[in-house]
């Protein structure tokens, strides 16, 4: 996990080139007014002008076209890039061509970040405002330009998967009116390792309808803009209050959340339904805070409130009770840092931890915290007792002479900033990093990912790769794999086996189990008797026991008896492993179909570690 601010750098490489150069950036308006010197008449005088100015205009481009070239020629002398572009648009194409995403990655407590590297000079005119606007797993989600959904404006989504290294640019929704509900678009990740959907929400000014916009990458609807109309809750929206999302995550394979810190969390539980319907969670009893004055607007919640689904599939708010921006460094005895986590059936919020923030000042058992006030606290996703602080303010020197005093001290007229972990469980600080320059400005816009877990992950392709994409098994417990094959592309009256050929990375597990069944049918019709498969190879040690929570699934499988003994796999000349998933007769000529499958949905332990290749049908000699 890492915290990631959601501010990206732009790094424009043909700029840098130029100015390495020495090449002026701007147009010469001494050459302008040198070209007007002498002429009196004004129109004569602004002929001149008009012919200068286009001839510093192609100046400046032959000069970004030079530039350019000259980048060329040292990206071509460096190793080639690995990432992989997708865009089926060909404006953002030429777009998608000249940039280049690279994740500047820290651990935590430090700030990661993005720099989106420009290397064309045909590049939009206006990419400032470029944003994380939404993440799950392995899949990130830029607004890239100062483009946002019901405000028309250049830029496109830049969608970053880190597994698979590749970017892919999605041209903006189709404007019909109305406003987003939020500022970020809602992600999902609904098939390993790759497979997502993006999501937007928006108000029609019709009250309580909305409109639902879906983009999925894969499917019979992939690679466009589907709109649903959808009907919010009542009372997410009143007269007086309009509800806007803060943020927003998933949950589990299906559900999306738009989150108001205000006031509550829409849910959609699936969003694949055809018409997906929505429901409103309030927040804890006690800490609905709708403004009371719609002049005031809402402020920045994000500086003491927060809201994620952890890996573990709970939710959890996190808030800062008694925090305003006026506030003191004297103030922190009456601040209280408040957690909450929402049962699975989504029904109530479970108070988990309530500590004063001036304690973990003035405790000076654990690591000493510099005295600046503490905002935007962010919730771990992978430790439920985890928060992160954002501390920010000039520097104090503390005058008082009780150790355990906060005292506003004395000014030193310098500005600091930091990021701290803390435990609310153990009432402590954790660890402290101190931000570099190089970081945006504060406040960082920063959220929980995991993105980082995923880069490089994906298998490389090698010369004993027959393609040059394999699948790996990354974290399952229903395990299904089939292949089909028509059986006039078979010869006729022949007897065939099946192998599934695969290997396995070095942390694989769970793929040794009783239930892992192969078997074979022609036209439904079963033909080759089922048999148990084992992907370790016998002379393989066998992972260790199941785990307390599999004993009882695995309970049906002793009351059948002794487990056959389970077909294993060799190696092959090529450093693959194979095995055999059984063998059919070929009888059906020019009509039938053959389908192969390898499944385990019994016992249903985690499974991973599998890089599969293919399957193979050889005649059974």
């Amino acid at each position: 996990m890492v915290l990631l601010n959601r501010s990206v750098l732009l790094v424009n490489e043909v700029t840098d080139v130029m100015k390495e150069k020495g090449w002026s950036l701007e147009l010469d308006e001494k050459a302008i007014s040198d070209a007007c010197d002498g002429i009196t008449d004004w129109q004569e005088k602004e002929k001149a002008r008009q012919k200068a100015i286009r001839a510093e205009i192609k100046r400046f481009r032959a000069n970004q076209d030079a530039a350019e070239a000259i980048l060329r020629k040292r990206k071509a002398s460096m190793p080639p890039s690995t990432v992989t572009k997708f865009c089926t648009d060909t404006d953002l194409r030429k777009v998608l061509d000249g940039i280049e995403l690279d994740p500047q990655v820290h651990d935590i407590p430090g700030l990661s970040f993005f720099r989106l590297r420009l290397s064309s000079a045909r590049h939009p005119p206006d990419l400032q405002g470029t944003s994380v606007a939404g993440a799950d797993h392995n899949i990130l989600v830029f607004y890239v330009g100062p483009y946002r959904p019901g405000f028309p404006a250049t830029g496109f989504y830049l969608v970053y998967d880190a597994w698979a290294n590749s970017l892919s640019a999605i041209h903006q929704l189709p404007y019909l009116g109305g406003g987003s509900i939020g500022s970020e678009v809602a992600v999902l990740r609904h098939a390993p390792p790759s497979d997502y959907i993006l999501a937007e929400l928006l108000l029609t000014g019709e009250l309580p309808k909305a409109s639902l916009w879906t983009w999925c990458s894969s499917g019979p609807s992939a690679c466009q803009w589907i709109h649903k109309p959808v009907i919010i809750p009542p009372g997410v929206c009143t007269p007086t209050y309009i509800f806007h999302a803060d943020t927003t995550f998933s949950l589990g394979k299906l559900a999306l959340c738009w989150v108001d810190l205000l006031v509550g969390i829409l849910m959609t539980c699936d969003i694949l339904d055809p018409e997906p319907v929505f429901l409103f969670i309030p927040l804890p009893k006690g800490w609905h805070m709708e403004p009371p004055d719609p002049q005031d607007g809402r402020q920045v919640p994000q500086e003491y409130r927060s809201m994620c689904c952890g890996n573990d599939g709970i939710i959890r708010f996190v808030s800062i009770d008694g925090y305003h921006q006026d506030l003191s460094i004297n103030d922190m005895k009456n601040m209280f840092l408040r957690t909450w986590s929402l049962t699975p059936n989504h029904k109530e919020w479970k108070q988990e931890a309530a500590l004063c923030i001036g304690d973990l000042w003035s405790d000076t058992t654990h690591q000493k915290l510099p005295a600046l006030m503490p905002t935007w606290p962010v919730h771990s996703i992978l430790h439920a007792d985890v928060v992160f602080l954002y501390l920010s303010g000039p520097i104090l020197i503390n005058t008082g002479k009780n150790t355990g005093e906060i005292n506003t001290g004395k000014n030193t007229g310098e500005t600091e900033r930091y990021l701290v972990s803390i435990n609310v469980q153990h009432r402590e600080a954790i660890s402290i990093s101190k931000l570099s320059p190089d970081d945006s400005s504060p406040p960082p816009r920063y959220f929980p990912s995991s993105f980082n877990s995923y880069i490089n992950k994906k298998p490389k392709f090698s010369p004993c790769f027959r393609f040059e994409e394999v699948a790996e098994l990354l974290n399952v417990c229903w395990l299904d794999l089939c292949g089909r094959v028509n059986c006039r592309e078979l010869s006729p009256n022949t007897e065939y086996a099946a192998y599934l050929v695969f290997k396995l990375t070095d942390d694989s597990y769970g793929l040794d189990c009783q239930t892992q069944e192969a078997d074979i049918t022609m036209d439904d019709q079963v033909v080759s008797t089922k048999r148990t498969i084992s992907f370790y190879p016998r002379s393989r040690p066998r992972p260790p026991p199941p785990t307390r929570e599999t004993l009882s699934n695995m309970g049906r499988i002793e009351e059948a008896g002794q487990a056959e003994e389970p077909s294993y796999p060799r190696e092959r000349g090529d450093g693959w492993l194979e095995v055999q998933l059984g063998h059919f007769y070929n009888d059906l000529e020019d009509t039938g179909v053959v389908v192969i499958r390898l499944k385990e949905h019994i016992q249903l332990n985690w499974k991973r570690g599998l890089i599969l290749e293919g399957m193979e049908i050889r005649r059974n000699i």
